[in-house]
């Protein structure tokens, strides 16, 4: 599955899904779309938070600019895995999240909620989880930029 992130007011035609979004802040619409065919993004990873049946009204868009190390890959991957998974699975209204791998080793994280207020709630819960014994909090560098966005509408097909 592939995705594609875009400044636009329409959904495009041939998405399977396909969120329709306002950015907080600037008001700007943009379009989170999952195609089949190919995109600006791979979805390398998806899981379901304890909202998984509930259609998401709040998305946040957390990029992480490459390239990016082995080593900082590594880490990011056991911290996605072993403190940031079993964070969001506790929180009421997580919708769930994809981890979108880009261009030169970039990637984005999205978090869907059922509200504002439980997409605040997931990252509270994210960034109050404490570093396993050997994380190395040099290779944890947080992200490069971070957008919210309300869900204005979204499409299915197939």
């Amino acid at each position: 599955m592939f995705a594609r992130i875009e400044h636009a007011d329409q959904i495009p035609t041939t998405a399977a899904v396909a969120h329709l979004m306002t950015e907080i802040g600037s008001g700007r619409h943009v379009v989170l779309s999952l195609h089949e065919d190919g995109g600006d993004y791979t979805v390398q990873d998806h899981w379901s938070g304890p909202a998984s049946d509930e259609e998401p009204a709040a998305v946040s868009l957390v990029h992480f600019d490459g390239p990016l190390s082995e080593a900082r890959q590594t880490a990011a991957t056991r911290a996605f895995e072993e403190r940031i998974k079993p964070a969001l699975a506790r929180v009421p209204g997580h919708v769930g999240t994809m981890l979108l791998a880009g261009p030169v080793d970039s990637f984005v994280v999205v978090a869907m909620a059922t509200s504002l207020e439980a997409l605040e709630a997931g990252g509270v819960a994210v960034n109050s989880t404490e570093l396993l014994p050997d994380e190395d909090p040099a290779l944890l560098t947080g992200p490069d930029r971070f957008f919210v966005h309300r869900v204005e509408k979204t499409v299915t097909r197939g």
